[in-house]
């Protein structure tokens, strides 16, 4: 049992160190500057569920859920099922390491690379008012607070057919460590079934002058009878530092397809930039990660794909550039992430033949070791 508790301790480690390692390669052109951002990244690129070895495979970046079910299925190696266990989590990882962390497969199940920024609704039944359960609803958790806000609010009436008890109105307001903005009425929109949405627009004129914080969203409710109840969202307002403007010609450099991003930088720093990539049939490609210094003498920041990826898709385009997402890193202490834009929500990329692309495989020396290793502890004699 000891043995058990001593190797599963030093698998955990191990995964760990993984992390560390693997986030700081997503920028395949200059290893030495990823040191400084690679505790950052760690946020978007890796799961909360690190505790368990066994899930490794579903960890290690958002795409590579897809990997555990393509990957052929693994033979028994021992009647021990620690050692199966392990076995497996080489393998896994050892299929998931054929791409590189900067252009990995997507999926249609990848939740958390097709939505950057995103809000999570909670629905909640009012305190004074159980039989109403009433959530808001935003665009995103990020904001860029140059454009309106539209604020929906979701009732959903769960009384029985005698109750006559529902919102009537309200209004919505920004809470902020300032102070509150001005509030906006709330308006129903449409009504379906036992559910009725109610919607207000908080002005760009009302967010201009908002600190680059987290604020919360608040929502007073007017009750049939009379009563009033509130709820409330946080999210994230920012001004952005720096805009993706347009694509350059996208062309073949060996085993990567390189795409130029040409952006308006307002201010100069190290910036990770995300997107996803699609056919142009929606099927989706590859999630990237890049990040690059950028300043206004140097606002081409280059996005790669290598070839690995496309032909597990068997994709040679013309392709799709959407679901952007970009970010300035802290410079220092008590820096917080800064965020930027995009001109547009999707760019067209062109289209090259998989023929184009050299044979060569994604390796590296680092992540060798790392399979060997686990290769090694999946041997050893429990």
């Amino acid at each position: 049992m000891n043995k058990y508790i001593v190797l599963i301790s030093i698998a955990v480690f191990f995964v760990a160190l993984i992390y560390v390692s693997e986030v700081s390669d997503i920028k395949p052109d200059d290893i030495t500057e990823q040191a400084s951002i690679s505790s950052i990244t760690l946020d978007a690129t890796i799961s909360h569920n690190a505790a368990a070895v066994v899930s490794l495979e579903a960890d290690r970046t958002p795409s590579d859920t897809v990997h555990q079910n393509a990957r052929p299925e693994i033979a028994k190696i021992s009647d021990n099922p620690m050692q199966n266990q392990l076995a497996d989590v080489a393998e896994a990882y050892r299929y998931s390491a054929r791409f590189p962390p900067y252009s990995q497969p997507l999926t249609e199940n990848d939740w958390t690379a097709l939505n950057p920024r995103a809000f999570s609704p909670s629905e909640k039944p009012l305190s004074n008012a159980p039989s109403l359960k009433v959530s808001i609803e935003l665009p995103q958790y990020v904001l860029d607070r140059s454009h309106d806000l539209p604020v929906k609010v979701v009732v959903a009436n769960e009384g029985d057919s005698t109750s006559t008890l529902r919102v009537t109105g309200g209004q919505v307001a920004i809470r902020h460590s300032a102070g509150r903005g001005s509030p906006m009425p709330l308006e129903s929109t449409t009504l379906q079934g036992n559910v009725e949405t109610f919607l207000a627009m908080i002005p760009a004129s009302e967010l201009a002058s908002l600190p680059d914080t987290e604020v919360t969203v608040t929502a007073q409710l007017k009750l049939s009878d009379g009563e009033s109840s509130v709820v409330t969202a946080v999210a994230r307002l920012y001004e952005s530092v720096a805009n993706l403007n347009y694509l350059g010609s996208a062309y073949v450099d060996g085993a990567h397809l390189v795409i130029p991003a040409h952006f308006d930088v307002t201010q100069s720093g190290y910036y990770r930039v995300q997107a996803n990539l699609f056919s142009e049939t929606g099927v989706p490609v590859s999630h990237l990660n890049a990040a690059f210094m950028l300043s206004g003498d140097n606002a081409v920041g280059l996005m790669k794909v290598h070839a690995v990826t496309l032909r597990e898709k068997d994709i040679a385009g013309p392709y799709v550039f959407r679901d952007i997402n970009v970010m300035r890193m802290p410079s220092g202490p008590g820096e917080q992430t800064q965020y930027g834009s995009a001109s547009a929500t999707s760019y067209p990329v062109a289209a090259f033949p998989l023929t184009m692309y050299n044979d060569e495989a994604y390796e590296d020396p680092a992540t060798q070791q790392r399979i060997k290793f686990l290769e090694a502890l999946s041997g050893a004699e429990l």
